[in-house]
């Protein structure tokens, strides 16, 4: 699998750009911000991350993260978005912690 923080990929040269799209296609851009826009109709908050031309993330105080964890990450999972939640809040590990 592939990983690239936002934040680094915009600072990247055209040149490192180039070759990135030899990985991931050449429309990437287009449909990163696409794919966000559609991830924000499911999640409105993702709006406010989407208010720049390079956007990188938002953030989240302790009630939003909550809510976001227990229901809104699973349903963008559900739809096909990649959600990287910490291990603890998920049913196994919830299960090991309670075994220990």
């Amino acid at each position: 699998s592939f990983k690239l923080l936002l934040k680094d990929y915009w600072k990247q040269t055209q040149k490192k750009k180039k070759e990135l799209y030899n990985y991931v296609g050449k429309d990437f851009e287009k449909y990163l911000l696409l794919n966000l826009g559609y991830a924000a109709r499911m999640y409105p908050k993702l709006w406010q991350g989407l208010e720049t031309d390079q956007p990188v993330g938002l953030e989240l105080n302790l009630i939003e993260a909550f809510e976001f964890l227990k229901e809104s990450a699973w349903i963008l999972e559900d739809s096909g978005y990649k959600v990287i939640i910490p291990a603890w809040w998920t049913p196994q590990g919830r299960q090991r912690a309670k075994i220990r």
